[in-house]
């Protein structure tokens, strides 16, 4: 995931929030949307992880390569596929909702309890990336916070629809407002 988000003192050394937690806490404002971790999607890709590094290394040494190659080849396969499979457990570890849509802004729980609201957000689309799925998210300061949509259990076209709809819900409330006040 990219970008940044405010950090919370609310971390807890097991992984969860102690604030926020959707396990254990509501969040503050009304959940018009909340999206899961899709575990079963999670798990294939862990197990793909697994086992595609495995066939890949039994095929280097089967290969007759000298010791040297072998070292090589078995670094770099264990790093990058070590590496996948830490993203996809440290998903895994998130329970309950892992994004909510609220009528003021969404929290994503994966990176922070806290609320990002809807006014500091300049700009949302889909993220087109050849490795990344989501929806980037442009904030008015200029830092990003993109929600990973890999695997949540909703696509990244429906998620950005509903993202835009609420910020032009928003506006619409501003506009309204506007008008109250100059009358």
């Amino acid at each position: 995931m990219a970008g940044k988000l405010p950090q919370s003192d609310a971390r807890r050394a097991g992984g969860g929030y102690a604030a926020g937690d959707p396990e254990t806490e509501q969040p503050s404002g009304e959940a018009l949307h909340s999206f899961s971790i899709d575990r079963p999607k999670a798990w294939m890709l862990l197990a793909t992880h697994c086992l595609l590094p495995a066939f890949i290394l039994w095929r280097v040494l089967d290969s007759g390569m000298p010791a040297r190659e072998d070292f090589f080849a078995l670094v770099i396969v264990l790093a990058v596929f070590g590496f996948a499979g830490w993203s996809v457990l440290r998903e895994l570890r998130t329970r309950g909702v892992a994004v909510v849509l609220e009528r003021e802004g969404f929290r994503d729980y994966r990176r922070s309890p806290e609320l990002v609201p809807w006014s500091a957000v300049a700009e949302a689309g889909m993220k087109r990336g050849i490795l990344s799925r989501g929806v980037k998210i442009v904030l008015a300061d200029g830092n990003r916070a993109d929600i990973d949509t890999s695997l949540l259990a909703i696509r990244p076209r429906k998620l950005t629809g509903l993202i835009v709809e609420l910020l032009h819900a928003r506006q619409k409330r501003e506009a309204e407002d506007e008008e109250e006040d100059e009358r």
